[in-house]
């Protein structure tokens, strides 16, 4: 894209999506790469087709780190690190079920890389989006997976009400380089 239009150039910011939102919505961003859930009235949206799975982030030498996958049984009385956004935050406390109630919320974040640290530090268990690329402080960490699983999909958003040629022109390039 960049050989064909070396005109248009790249912002890219690490915001949550309701920042992102929030944004776009004033003009001052022209997409979004956004994980579910999220209301799509106010934008057209590019689902990808590969869903995040989320799993529990804990140190090496907590006594969960060796299971293969954790329940909300096992998980039942924990002090957990959620994600900052809400709808978010929800999707993981719906997976708990009846054991949500025993939950001792000990913070929120919305980077992995925050969330990390607070795990690093003993402040709780996270539950988050599987890394594939680790972090430097990811040698202490384990990633368990959640059984059930939840696993969520990311989409692409852009405001239904504008959208400049140069948006137009990348998001066509996109959904052909992507093969969706």
């Amino acid at each position: 894209f960049a050989q064909k239009y070396p005109h248009v150039s790249f912002h890219f910011l690490s915001v949550n999506a309701d920042a992102a939102l929030t944004l776009m919505d004033q003009g001052e961003l022209d997409l979004a790469l956004v994980m579910e859930p999220i209301f799509f009235e106010k934008y057209h949206f590019l689902r990808f087709p590969a869903k995040e799975e989320w799993v529990c982030c804990l140190r090496r030498d907590d006594p969960l780190a060796e299971k293969p996958a954790l329940t909300p049984e096992e998980l039942a009385g924990s002090r957990v690190i959620l994600p900052y956004r809400s709808s978010v935050a929800n999707v993981v406390l719906n997976w708990f079920g009846e054991y949500g109630s025993t939950l001792q919320i000990a913070g929120s974040s919305s980077f992995y890389s925050n969330a990390i640290v607070m795990v690093k530090k003993g402040v709780g268990r996270a539950i988050y989006i599987r890394r594939q690329a680790p972090y430097p402080c990811d040698a202490e960490i384990v990633q368990v997976p959640l059984k059930p699983s939840i696993r969520v999909s990311s989409s692409l958003i852009w405001n239904k009400e504008y959208q400049s040629a140069e948006v137009r022109r990348f998001l066509q390039f996109l959904i052909q380089f992507l093969n969706i």
